[in-house]
């Protein structure tokens, strides 16, 4: 019996361990994505609006080819890039920042006048919003990671009241 609480002690370390490694990479995947975007709209996009406006006919073509063939190839890079604060709603941000200070299903459903059941189904979509359905990710960690790297406010959504 000691010897399987050992185990499942490791094995928990272990999955603590590859859960802020995989929203460590998340992160600087989603830095990488911020930063191509900053690159296209400041750098690429002037260069090829001055190219444009000293080009004629087959050669503007072309060029008007170049830019919507890079807008194709980044569209699936930069759409995915999008913060959290664009991709939920306010009330699925005020659950998250809950979940990020530590409450429970229960104590955010009380404070927000929810059934525990709503509650569930705000945690349901916002998995799906931020493509954890699939993967064994806790999503407490994964939002410890990812609300500090997005700007959502420290504070928003902490306890009103101590219960």
């Amino acid at each position: 019996m000691r010897g399987l609480n050992t185990q499942r002690l490791a094995l928990n370390r272990k999955n603590i361990v590859l859960n802020e490694l995989i929203a460590h990479v998340e992160r600087e995947r989603d830095q990488v994505r911020q930063d191509i975007r900053r690159r296209l709209e400041t750098i690429v996009g002037p260069l090829l609006d001055q190219v444009r406006s000293q080009l004629q006919g087959v050669q503007r073509k072309y060029l008007d080819l170049i830019r919507k063939s890079l807008d194709e190839i980044s569209e699936p890079i930069l759409k995915t890039s999008r913060s959290i604060n664009e991709r939920l709603t306010p009330k699925e941000l005020q659950i998250c920042n809950m979940i990020k200070n530590g409450m429970s299903v229960k104590e955010i459903a009380k404070l927000l006048n929810l059934s525990p059941r709503t509650v569930d189904k705000h945690r349901e979509n916002i998995r799906k919003k931020l493509g954890l359905t699939s993967r064994k990710i806790n999503l407490t960690s994964h939002l410890l990671g990812q609300l500090d790297t997005n700007g959502v406010s420290e504070n928003a959504g902490q306890r009103l009241s101590s219960d």
